[in-house]
């Protein structure tokens, strides 16, 4: 089983959540993929959880909890796809993970028995327990229609990576291209990867997540481009 958050590591919210897993299915192994997850970035944590899951193996639990709307009428929701299962709200943050898979539920609970602010712990990390134990999908509750993330249909800049790299919408290169051109970049050449050019210079790549990633060698880009990342248009030339 597998947690994607954005509560970080100062608080106990984690833990809790991980307490009620192993309280319940306590042969589980489970694996962090991230809990530093910008707050409130529905987009970040769906491109995290999007990367991850294709990885691990079928049966595999993905939790993800990125929920502002923790509380509101929002669907909380299992979907299986791939052979796996992904839990959590039903804001896009599965989208990018689950694809169109139709096999989604909506998770039915005793409110009385639920935290308002605190899904992940009470109605998240219980269901995602009863399928590890072999619930059935459909004994969480009604057939639900996932909610899709709004994705940009103009190519932009999605996210950047710690190490400054811009990861891009786009997942393939456009044959006969040589280079991306970022608005408020010079042009990056294309590469094969960093080595290729010379230290702090641009490059531009088929990034190992599977978008095409913009970065400087031994330097960042994020940096470079000095500003807010996400949706910053770029171009191939």
């Amino acid at each position: 089983m597998t947690l994607t958050t954005d509560f970080g590591n100062r608080d106990p919210f984690v833990a809790e959540m991980k307490a009620v897993i192993l309280r319940l299915c306590p042969e589980v192994t489970l694996v962090d993929v991230t809990h530093e997850v910008a707050p409130r970035d529905v987009l970040e944590g769906a491109l995290a959880l999007a990367r991850a899951a294709r990885w691990f193996p079928r049966q595999t639990v993905h939790v993800a909890v990125i929920d502002p709307g923790v509380g509101s009428a929002r669907a909380g929701v299992a979907c299986r796809s791939r052979g796996q299962f992904f839990v959590g709200p039903d804001n896009g943050l599965l989208s990018l993970a689950v694809g169109k898979t139709r096999s989604c539920h909506r998770i039915d609970y005793p409110r009385a028995q639920v935290a308002p602010t605190f899904h992940g712990r009470d109605v998240f990390a219980r269901a995602a327990a009863g399928l590890a134990l072999g619930l059935p999908l459909r004994d969480l509750g009604r057939p639900h229609r996932l909610t899709r993330l709004p994705m940009s249909r103009r190519p932009c800049v999605l996210h950047a990576d710690r190490f400054g790299n811009l990861v891009l919408s786009v997942k393939d290169i456009p044959p006969g291209s040589r280079a991306v051109l970022v608005d408020g970049l010079d042009a990056a050449p294309l590469a094969r990867t960093y080595a290729d050019v010379q230290p702090g210079s641009l490059c531009a790549y088929a990034g190992s997540g599977g978008r095409v990633e913009v970065a400087v060698r031994d330097g960042s880009a994020l940096d470079l481009l000095g500003r807010a990342p996400r949706g910053v248009r770029f171009r191939f030339a």
